[in-house]
């Protein structure tokens, strides 16, 4: 996971040559599974339940922070260039578009584009491990991860270009997160499917322990009345009052 370096690592990143404070996150999807004593309710025996919720999600450590950013007015024609956000991380330049278009079809097979703003974006970093003692990190390539969740216009392409009205977000805030190369990935298995053999088991077992000790008492039943018919006390006579002297 992270590793304090020398400097922090939001000293590394600016947004539009802006310094950005970002803090500590963490998400842990199993700790408040185990209840008080420690056991998950989805273990007992009866009654079965369906799959362990959470046991696939590993705990993960992040860094994320919002930057309130002021829109430009986006290019309408495709000659012109989208305007961009500068992202500067380890002496490395990025340039994001603060806009995507994306083109659909509707069911009459018209052809439909919507216009969406930039909303978050996800850096990936990792410690070089032979600069360990210089504390280095490096940015991960692709590096950079840009979603686009706000959508600003929906329309044909023609009605686009016709419209004179500026598509413009304003001002938002664009959320960024900053994770480590070596997180822990969801894992995904299939559901198990044997509890029927678990609880034969059981039974079998509970069958085999009650028939153990009916085995035990009848056979402790069969000596003692061979030693009653030979005229001898049973094993514990020392310890009884009757036979008290022999």
């Amino acid at each position: 996971m992270f590793r304090v370096p020398r400097l922090p690592l939001d000293w590394a990143l600016s947004i539009d040559s802006k310094r950005l404070l970002l803090q500590a996150k963490m998400q842990d999807a199993t700790a408040d599974k185990w209840g008080q004593f420690g056991w998950p309710p989805e273990l007992w025996l009866w009654p079965p339940g369906g799959p362990c919720t959470n046991t696939g999600t590993p705990p993960r450590l992040w860094l994320e922070g919002t930057y309130k950013m002021q829109f430009k007015p986006m290019a309408k024609d495709k000659q012109s260039l989208q305007p961009t956000v500068s992202i500067s991380m380890f002496n490395q330049a990025f340039s994001v578009p603060q806009y995507r278009l994306v083109e659909d079809t509707n069911g009459t097979g018209g052809q439909m584009v919507s216009v969406q703003a930039l909303t978050s974006l996800k850096l990936t970093v990792g410690l070089l491990a032979q600069l360990d003692g210089c504390d280095a990190w490096q940015l991960h390539k692709p590096g950079i991860s840009a979603s686009y969740d706000l959508t600003l216009w929906h329309g044909t392409p023609g009605q686009l270009a016709a419209d004179r009205q500026p598509v413009i977000a304003g001002q938002q805030e664009l959320a960024l997160s900053l994770h480590d190369v070596s997180e822990p990935q969801p894992l995904a298995l299939p559901q198990y499917h044997g509890e029927l053999y678990v609880y034969m088991a059981l039974v079998l077992g509970g069958v085999w322990w009650l028939a153990t000790l009916l085995l035990v008492i009848l056979l402790a039943i069969i000596v003692i009345n061979v030693r009653r018919n030979q005229g001898k006390p049973i094993f514990w006579y020392k310890y009884m009052r009757k036979y008290r002297g022999w």
